[in-house]
């Protein structure tokens, strides 16, 4: 690029840094005090609670456990653990953290979008637009997703650390340099989902360093990040499923089509606006036409070509954090636990969202257009804001039913052998879609064992959804997804509902088992 079009990045003003943090604080406490107070423990961390209350030594064992589950992501294994050991069964306390990660994120995201050029307000809504964005929420409300917001807070540092280190010279730029690189092996070893947007970053490069400084600063992250995503790919194939070229391939239409949905969705912004799919569509042919019109007069209008470049900068990344993601049976609205997928594309939904406003408003050809957007983009934020609320409701309910369930376990069954196993029916395993309360071996065993404080226990929640066979020797229960085939043998084994329970110790008690305790759909 020529060195009158390159632009030096800086650092933002402190007060600009301690404003936007403020902002950030203040909206978390508005959306999230609730979740904070009655929010509780989700799925993994059930069992990850287990592993560091039980692994000896306490934390080493719980990383070594975890990392066996982890695979390609070591970062993640070393710091799963960590919240369980610092607040040992304190779900507020692990909330919080989740929050202020979310927060330190959002901060780093705004740091980076103003040495990038963006103005200190844009930025300020642009990073509280990412804190609130509704449909990546498990990231807040999940203390364990909570955890991977790192991966993102990582990556953006270390985008940051590059810029600056152009803008020095000397040992500081190498230091500075070195940091970066440092910080994109760890985004990728903490989950790799900004892997292949920080391939990408050349074009930031250039615009912001000589030709050949920028080229030989991508060279060394192509190595250093290949090296990582190659390494994390081959760990984790050996613990989870990874995605042939065909699968991936395969997976391109139904994201292409969630992903223009959710951009619709996110535009009308409201809860409930998006059960009309004659608002979407009018608002994504509003959009379309808005950016065409900015695109015929762009080298009339600059703040128009910023937007545009935002727009286009926050399409590319929006593309490539989602094609990490292929074939892994996440999509883009995907609910409950599963919208973790969107922890990237958060930063590109946002920014994309604002920007769109920002171009439709420079179109009404008013003095206050600017403010005008502004005002626009704040009232998204607050339809935001409410479709976490209404989002959190459920998982807060899913903690009351957690309670409900140990409490009714408790009852009865007050004494348990060491080594017994229970099978639960008529519980209900989820308030909304992937929203658990107990649904899988892990979280009730977990939950059960921290509860009981006896690590050899076993917990099997069964659903309509799933058989349960009575064998000579040992009981089979089938059910979709993770749970698969699990067999338990008689003996030690238990029928427990919300009023009843026995013990099964032969085939025949089995066979009464099945009539006595039937049961209950997996959504309550």
């Amino acid at each position: 690029m020529p060195a009158g079009l390159r632009r030096t990045a800086h650092l933002p003003a402190a007060r600009e840094g301690a404003a936007c943090l403020g902002v950030l604080i203040v909206l978390t406490l508005v959306t999230f005090l609730p979740h904070l107070r009655h929010g509780g423990f989700y799925s993994d961390d059930w069992s990850i609670g287990a592993d560091a209350h039980f692994e000896k030594p306490t934390y080493f064992g719980a990383v070594r456990k975890t990392f066996h589950v982890t695979g390609g992501r070591p970062v993640l294994a070393v710091l799963f653990p960590l919240p369980h050991v610092l607040f040992p069964q304190s779900a507020t306390a692990q909330i919080a953290i989740g929050l202020a990660l979310g927060i330190v994120t959002c901060l780093c995201f705004f740091v980076l979008l103003r040495m990038l050029g963006l103005r200190a307000v844009s930025a300020t809504i642009v990073a509280s637009l990412a804190l609130v964005f509704p449909w990546a929420d498990s990231v807040r409300l999940w203390p364990t997703a909570s955890i991977t917001t790192v991966a993102v807070a990582f990556c953006f540092l270390g985008v940051s650390a590059a810029l600056a280190a152009f803008a020095r010279s000397g040992r500081r730029s190498i230091l500075l340099h070195a940091a970066s690189v440092i910080l994109y092996a760890a985004s990728i070893l903490a989950y790799q989902t900004a892997g292949l947007a920080e391939l990408l970053l050349v074009v930031v490069y250039l615009a912001h360093a000589p030709l050949r400084s920028a080229l030989r600063r991508w060279a060394l992250d192509v190595v250093v990040i290949v090296a990582a995503l190659g390494w994390s790919a081959n760990a984790t194939r050996h613990v989870r499923h990874v995605a042939s070229p065909h699968q991936m391939l395969s997976d391109v239409p139904a994201f292409v089509h969630q992903g223009v949905v959710l951009f619709a969705d996110a535009l009308l912004a409201f809860p409930g606006a998006d059960a009309h799919p004659v608002l979407e569509a009018a608002a994504l042919v509003i959009v379309v036409l808005g950016l065409a019109a900015a695109l015929v007069r762009a080298r009339a209008e600059r703040a128009e070509r910023q937007w545009l470049v935002v727009t286009a900068a926050s399409v590319v990344l929006l593309v490539v954090a989602d094609v990490i993601l292929l074939g892994s049976f996440l999509h883009p609205l995907d609910h409950g636990i599963d919208n973790r997928a969107n922890l990237l594309a958060t930063y590109a939904y946002a920014p994309l969202v604002y920007a769109c406003v920002m171009v439709l408003a420079s179109l009404i050809r008013h003095p206050r257009a600017s403010a005008i957007g502004v005002a626009c983009a704040c009232v998204i934020g607050a339809g935001w804001v409410l479709r976490v609320r209404s989002d959190e409701r459920r998982w807060e309910r899913s903690a009351a039913l957690q309670k409900t369930t140990l409490a009714a376990i408790a009852r009865e069954l007050p004494v348990l052998p060491r080594h017994s196993s229970i099978v639960a029916v008529s519980f209900p395993g989820q308030t909304a879609p992937e929203v658990p309360v107990f649904e899988e071996t892990w979280d009730l065993s977990g939950a059960l064992e921290l509860k009981r404080n006896d690590r050899s226990l076993e917990a099997f929640p069964v659903f309509s959804d799933g058989t349960l066979s009575c064998r000579p020797r040992s009981l089979v229960a089938v059910a979709p997804g993770s749970f698969g085939r699990q067999e338990i043998p008689y003996g030690s084994l238990y029928f427990v509902s919300s009023d009843d329970h026995a013990r099964i110790r032969t085939r025949g008690e089995c066979r009464r088992a099945l009539v006595e305790f039937p049961r209950g759909p997996r959504q309550s």
